[in-house]
């Protein structure tokens, strides 16, 4: 099963550059609450792969950032922001309205700051929080920059399907941006169907799964989960695999060979914190051995983990210091000569792909 779910998620065989879109459609989209863990978690799955090409593909809006599952930043295809956005926002904004009020953002000021949003960005194109925020106040919206007014502010205009989050300009600020009006795409489908269609997208990229873990990576309720897993299970999409005596569930045109689909040999991933292929799942007793949970999943984080062959064997850790890039691995158990290697050659990677030279410490 571990097999499967590297392949799925392009851990096996990197995917070539072009296809970096499609990889992040197939994630049903990549965990993007920090920005550095975003980039290296596509590292991780794409050859050769440079940031220059994931910010010209926010530049030309084929990616976008915005709030979505559990309410958490993600980068997904604008295609998908027109459905996942107006599936999940309602949800994640009731959630959030307590905190919201403690900020002083009632609904009136709320309508109000959005009103102006789409006016400001209609107006000046993309702009940063802080621009975005200095012309709310001109306007009489009262926002506090200081305070975390903004983000909450700004998150509410995304999950409204107002705004996406761009490319960071030329001072490594974020910027924001009017996105189309995702509803239009929507209303083609009931909700029911469009759980369904979100049950459907999570499947390829995380299955074998079950309902447990589809709920706990969208961040909804059991319920409204289970509307679309339902449709699904009762039309026949989706088919019970039974793995270690549980009945998880896989897409009907998935592989179904739980061996090695694409490669020989041991496979080994440095992957960063937040990385999908951790958080995935409700039960992840198959990714992180239940002795070493707390290693890897501790205060509301979840750290940069060494995987070999699709099971967590170790966290990681690196720091940037000039041009030097020094990474401090912890293995779970003490690795072989071949893993040592296979480490190397993610390190040096990784290295590349952040422009520095990179030295690996095995600290206990």
């Amino acid at each position: 099963m571990r097999w499967q779910r590297l392949h799925a998620q392009h851990l096996d065989v990197k995917a070539p550059v072009d296809r970096l879109v499609e990889v992040v459609r197939s994630l049903c989209g990549a965990n993007a609450q920090s920005r550095q863990a975003m980039m290296l978690s596509l590292r991780a799955r794409i050859g050769g792969l440079e940031p220059a090409y994931v910010n010209k593909a926010l530049e030309e809006k084929r990616l976008v950032r915005t709030w979505a599952m559990r309410g958490t930043l993600h980068l997904v295809d604008p295609q998908d922001l027109n459905w996942i956005v107006p599936l999940l926002g309602p949800g994640l904004i009731k959630k959030g309205m307590g905190r919201r009020l403690e900020l002083g953002l009632d609904e009136k000021k709320v309508a109000l700051g959005l009103e102006e949003i789409r006016d400001i960005l209609r107006e000046e194109g993309s702009l940063t929080r802080s621009e975005l925020v200095e012309m709310l106040n001109e306007r009489g919206v009262d926002i506090d920059p200081k305070s975390q007014a903004p983000y909450h502010l700004l998150a509410r205009a995304a999950l409204e399907g107002i705004v996406g989050i761009g490319p960071e300009n030329d001072e490594g600020k974020q910027t924001f941006y009017l996105v189309a009006d995702p509803g239009a795409i929507r209303k083609r489908m009931s909700d029911e169907e469009w759980q369904a269609e979100l049950a459907r997208r999570y499947l390829p990229g995380y299955g074998p799964a079950s309902l447990k873990d589809f709920t706990s990576w969208s961040g909804q309720s059991v319920s409204r989960a289970k509307r679309g897993w339902d449709i699904l299970r009762e039309n026949g999409t989706i088919m019970p695999v039974t793995v270690e005596g549980q009945v998880l569930w896989s897409l009907r045109t998935q592989d179904e060979h739980s061996d090695k689909l694409a490669v020989s040999g041991t496979v080994v991933n440095l992957l960063p914190a937040f990385d999908p292929y951790v958080l995935g799942y409700d039960d992840r007793r198959y990714l992180v051995p239940e002795s070493y949970h707390g290693e890897v999943y501790h205060g509301g984080q979840t750290v940069p983990v060494v995987l070999i062959d699709g099971l967590v064997a170790g966290v990681w850790r690196y720091e940037r210091s000039g041009k030097r890039l020094d990474l401090k691995i912890k293995p779970f158990k003490p690795f072989d000569h071949t893993i040592r290697r296979l480490v190397a050659e993610e390190a040096e990677d990784t290295g590349r792909f952040l422009s520095q030279s990179p030295s690996v410490v095995y600290i206990k």
